[in-house]
């Protein structure tokens, strides 16, 4: 739901929390084990945001797949994303993104128009990495 979270401090404050431990603490794999979505959810809650996603990468089929949502309506579970030929080059080497303006957003995302019409227009993308290979990304927007 738009607005029930913390209020935004700038995307950068994701890598604030994760210097400081706040990213899913005390788990071995990114996603927490069993629990990992509720665990994903209250890291999303901490840092503040007005859509979380999570999303496994595909790479033989060249997309994303949403497996968890904080906006079923706008963004299913389930739903893809095409993987756009060389966006995740950097994450797929462990580096987080942020997109501070609307600007960087609908550069990247064709969907930029619904996405802002959630009130979004900051974005950070956290890769998830298994056994040294981009598996998925943690994905929280929020106002710019």
């Amino acid at each position: 739901m738009v607005g029930a979270h913390p209020p935004h401090q700038g995307a950068h404050a994701v890598l604030a929390a994760g210097e400081e431990g706040g990213a899913l603490p005390g788990d071995q794999d990114a996603f927490g084990g069993g629990d990992g979505r509720h665990r994903a959810g209250e890291f999303a809650h901490g840092v503040g945001h007005r859509l979380f996603t999570v999303l496994v990468v595909n790479w033989d089929q060249g997309e994303n797949q949403r497996c968890y949502t904080s906006n079923p309506t706008a963004y299913p579970v389930g739903g893809a994303k095409p993987i756009t030929p060389g966006s995740l080059d950097a994450m797929a080497q462990g580096e987080c993104r942020f997109l501070d303006t609307y600007a960087d957003i609908a550069a990247l995302f064709p969907d930029h128009a619904l996405i802002r019409s959630l009130g979004c227009e900051s974005c950070v993308n956290i890769p998830v990495r298994w056994q040294g290979r981009m598996i998925g990304m943690l994905n929280l927007l929020h106002q710019a």
